[in-house]
């Protein structure tokens, strides 16, 4: 059998308007894979929070995540430093004047040991200190040596306090979620090269006759027409006239790998144009199929292939030209409908 494989060539132009042909399965997939991928984010991002109603945002529990990773030395030394920027505060508000009060404040972290800290030290400071000032404010005391004694505790053992007086998470927590605009693009471009993918893959793989100009290329065959409904009918039909004239050509037969209702009224319509021009065409079907066709195919001149894009496969093509070159048959060329 004849080797095109090695011959046949992908048309990009092509391939494009296939994947265009099918944009609305795009769009679809495209619009699913964003709802998917958003739905992801949505149900990945649930982060669980508990929220004081005087810090607003501030997250109480991270005292206690923290504490656990601090070794106690560290520890210790956090809440100390703690108790003495909110003295540091307290004798700033009795002693230092309006215009340097606001100073003193922004710079209460330089006049402890905040500066020297690490990031986890850091984080058990902030939250210490937040929970401290919101106990102060809701027992309205004037300082925070005054809560200490309320609590009964000194500089080194109120941190327990604090962190034994915190609820369980659960009464005081909520699963906060948000959709990521990221996940949802992803999604939207993994569903549309889904859908451009599969129809690539079956552009490619399909082994069916994708253009016109397959024959010319893959099998060396020339076209005499293309076909797309009836618009240029008149003209292949003069081109096969022509050229079976210009070759002395008397008898030709028509075949084909398919024989469907288009192809069949393309033979009759260059049947009534031969009979016209006293020239003798006969549509003899398929000489794959039927061994009648083959016997009115080699008491012909030639034979001319009707195929049809998206319906005829290459192999059943090649069949016919070495079939043809195995019975001495000449081939005129081919019509190519689509």
């Amino acid at each position: 059998m004849i080797n095109y494989q090695d011959r046949l060539e992908i048309d990009l132009l092509d391939l494009m308007v296939q994947i265009l042909k099918k944009s609305k399965a795009i769009i679809i997939c495209a619009f699913i894979g964003a709802v998917l991928f958003g739905g992801y984010s949505y149900w990945a991002s649930g982060v669980s929070t508990a929220t004081h109603e005087y810090l607003g945002t501030f997250d109480e529990y991270s005292i206690i995540d923290a504490r656990e990773q601090l070794k106690d030395a560290d520890a210790i030394w956090v809440e100390e430093d703690v108790i003495m920027s909110l003295r540091y505060e307290d004798w700033a508000r009795k002693n230092l004047k309006e215009a340097s009060k606001t100073e003193a404040y922004e710079n209460v972290s330089n006049k402890s040991s905040y500066s020297y800290m690490t990031t986890l030290e850091r984080a058990y400071y902030k939250a210490l200190y937040a929970e401290i000032l919101k106990q102060i404010h809701e027992g309205e005391f004037k300082n925070v040596d005054d809560w200490l004694v309320s609590i009964g505790r000194d500089d080194y053992s109120y941190a327990s306090y604090i962190v034994s007086d915190i609820p369980d998470v659960s009464d005081n927590s909520k699963v906060v979620h948000s959709l990521s605009i990221k996940y949802i693009l992803i999604g939207f471009m993994a569903g549309a090269f889904i859908v451009i993918l599969i129809a690539a893959l079956k552009y490619i793989l399909t082994p069916v006759l994708r253009t016109t100009d397959d024959l010319a290329v893959a099998f060396e065959l020339p076209v005499l027409g293309e076909i797309k409904g009836d618009n240029n009918m008149e003209l292949v039909v003069s081109s096969v006239i022509g050229a079976s004239k210009n070759m002395g050509i008397k008898r030709l037969a028509l075949s084909g790998s398919i024989d469907d209702v288009m192809s069949d009224s393309i033979k009759n319509e260059v049947q009534k144009g031969a009979s016209a021009n006293n020239m003798d065409v006969v549509n003899c079907r398929s000489i794959l199929k039927l061994s009648s066709a083959v016997e009115e195919a080699a008491n012909s001149d030639a034979i001319m292939l009707v195929e049809k894009v998206g319906i005829s496969k290459y192999d059943d093509i090649a069949k016919e030209l070495e079939l043809c070159n195995n019975l001495g048959i000449k081939v005129l060329g081919a019509i190519v409908c689509h």
